[in-house]
């Protein structure tokens, strides 16, 4: 301290250091943590409802260089105000609320330093405000569901307060709508439909103003096109006797019109059917003739017929029937591997080559053989049978030539011997009973006898369960009292023939014999 001059105290010598530092900014942080002071408190806030969901905030602005602002909502459960948003400016609109709540607000000022820090300013006073009653919308009428050649016009009512609309629609076949389009009309042209199907349209009111509010969908109507869509002939057969042609369902449809040309693709076609079926069989077909066909399908509504288009066109003619005749006993000869074996006929007028020998299979352990092919089907159907208490007892399945022509013959001598009758008649007489060897389904291993201990096994539980199931597994009742005229058999319940799980069902379904079935699907035999 020696060295200090009298009158240039200590002090004195801090405070002229001090104020060299501060001129030299050696300690900006301090001066602007000095300079940064709090706001003052955010006063006149004030509320307008705007819609049913929002509230725009306004208050007088907080002097001072660079001010901002926290809007807050105050939350009485645990009575703490939480910060919604941030802003330099004196508004607010706070948006999506619940309509027709009490909210409160606040809003405070800050701050902040060029370190980040903020500096507050004290909570303005709180508003309560109450947002506005929730926009209430009718429920639309479907007023029109018109349908044209390839689209649909759905009309509806207007609804107070509504801003757009909401088209639903729904195919009959779904089990939920898809949404078509939002629209400030009171008219929609659905181009998206598909000709022949029906729909079911529902409409909906809605506005945005104040956030989305939605009315009750309205009833459903339903509707289609006027005019149906084109079929698809899938498929074209023949026969020595008819062709048959088929072609894909059209939802919607009242009819098809069949029609044929001789002159080919772009020839004159004349309609030869009308039908509600999906195919036709042309039963006025001459032989070696070519013919052109196609469909053309209908709707009726309204006491008015739309049509559609014709479909593709499909040729066909005759098969040529080609008969190998028998000389000795005059019956067409029926090769079994030239054809579908499980859907071939027998009887008094047609008969298999003597020679001819399935292979066998032995059958549940019975003594009994069926084709190889058939036996498998004929152990199912037995232990199914047997599951619910029913035993199938096999009394007869093939039988050699040889077999059948004995028990023919022992027959027709029985005929004879009996009645005194010629042997032409006691022939055609136990024929009726008996078939002549060849002549049988139990010659080609594909039919089973099927016994029990009643005197009448129409009548017997077996007759029951095979009449409810034998179809199932590809086997048919196949000589009946109705059938009699065309088969030419007594009716024998006992007699089950095989002609595979497909075609089992499709002929129980018709009520025709094989024949027949055969016969109306141009199927040749």
């Amino acid at each position: 301290m020696e060295n200090v001059k009298p009158g240039f105290s200590f002090r004195s010598v801090f405070s002229i250091i001090l104020a060299m530092i501060m001129l030299l900014g050696v300690f900006p942080a301090a001066i602007s943590a000095h300079a940064a002071s709090r706001p003052g408190q955010v006063k006149n806030l004030k509320a307008t409802v705007i819609s049913a969901d929002s509230v725009t905030l306004t208050w007088s602005p907080v002097s001072g260089n660079g001010i901002h602002y926290i809007v807050f909502t105050y939350d009485a459960k645990t009575k703490k105000y939480n910060g919604i948003a941030s802003t330099t400016r004196t508004t607010y609109t706070a948006a999506k609320l619940q309509r027709n709540m009490s909210y409160t607000f606040a809003v405070q000022a800050y701050t902040r330093s060029s370190s980040g820090k903020r500096y507050w300013g004290k909570l303005s006073s709180d508003l309560t405000v109450k947002t506005g009653e929730p926009v209430r919308l009718g429920k639309p009428t479907i007023t029109a569901v018109k349908g044209g050649r390839g689209t649909i016009t759905v009309e509806w009512s207007r609804v107070k307060n509504a801003e757009k609309y909401r088209v639903y629609r729904r195919e009959k076949t779904e089990k939920s709508y898809i949404r078509l389009i939002d629209t400030a009309s009171l008219q929609f042209v659905d181009k998206t439909v598909t000709p022949g199907k029906v729909y079911s349209y529902r409409v909906r009111a809605f506005s945005q103003s104040g956030g989305n509010v939605y009315g009750d969908n309205s009833d459903l109507k339903a509707g289609g096109t006027e005019y149906p869509a084109n079929t698809v002939i899938q498929k074209l057969t023949s026969s020595e006797k008819t062709v048959k042609l088929t072609w894909s369902t059209v939802v919607g449809a009242s009819g098809y019109q069949v029609y044929r040309s001789l002159t080919g693709e772009k020839g004159s076609f004349e309609k030869i059917a009308e039908t509600t079926d999906t195919f036709c069989q042309d039963k006025t077909a001459k032989r070696n003739t070519t013919y052109y066909y196609s469909v053309r399908v209908f709707r009726k509504a309204g006491g008015k017929t739309y049509y559609s288009g014709f479909s593709n066109i499909k040729s066909g003619k005759l098969k040529t029937e080609i008969k190998t005749i028998c000389p000795e006993c005059g019956r067409i000869l029926i090769n079994p591997s030239s054809t579908n074996w499980n859907l071939i006929v027998v009887n008094a007028g047609r008969e298999i080559s003597k020679g001819y020998q399935p292979k066998l299979k032995e059958i549940v352990g019975s003594g009994k053989y069926l084709d190889s092919r058939v036996a498998p089907y004929y152990e199912k159907m037995y232990y199914a049978a047997r599951k619910d208490g029913i035993t199938l007892t096999p009394y007869s399945a093939y039988r050699s030539y040889d077999r059948q022509k004995r028990n023919y013959e022992k027959l027709t001598d029985k005929y004879m011997s009996q009645y005194g009758l010629s042997r032409k008649e006691a022939e055609k007489k136990a024929a009726t009973v008996i078939l002549p060897p060849g002549t049988s389904e139990h010659n080609l291993g594909i039919a089973v006898d099927i016994c029990n201990t009643k005197s009448s096994f129409a009548q017997s539980r077996e007759y029951a369960w095979l009449e409810k199931h034998a179809h199932e597994y590809g086997f048919i009742l196949r000589y009946t009292a109705q059938k009699q005229s065309v088969t030419g058999i007594i009716p024998e319940p006992w007699h089950w023939r095989y002609v595979g799980v497909e075609y089992a069902k499709k002929i129980k379904d018709s009520g025709l014999c094989l024949e027949e079935y055969l016969d109306s699907v141009g199927i040749s035999y």
